[in-house]
């Protein structure tokens, strides 16, 4: 509710809100048994990278984008839907 309130704010003046809502990702200091149940919950069998986390966040950002504003985006492998 924080980012839709803040982008309704901020959409006055022509700023766009986004949240990035990331899974576990690599490199991580996760320990190996956590790492392995969060693969088998994720439906790609992996854990993210922080790349792929990093590549949302500059698509979001970019004018491309422009309407885009208020959201929360999970970044998780649809391993917790």
């Amino acid at each position: 509710m924080l980012t839709k309130c803040a982008a309704k704010e901020a959409g006055e003046k022509g700023i766009r809100v986004n949240t990035v809502a990331p899974g576990p990702t690599l490199p991580g200091l996760l320990p190996e048994d956590f790492k392995n149940q969060m693969e088998q919950m994720s439906p790609f069998k992996r854990i993210g990278e922080a790349r792929e986390v990093g590549s949302l966040c500059v698509a979001i950002a970019s004018d491309d984008m422009g309407w885009v504003s208020g959201q929360v985006i999970s970044a998780d492998g649809a391993a917790f839907c």
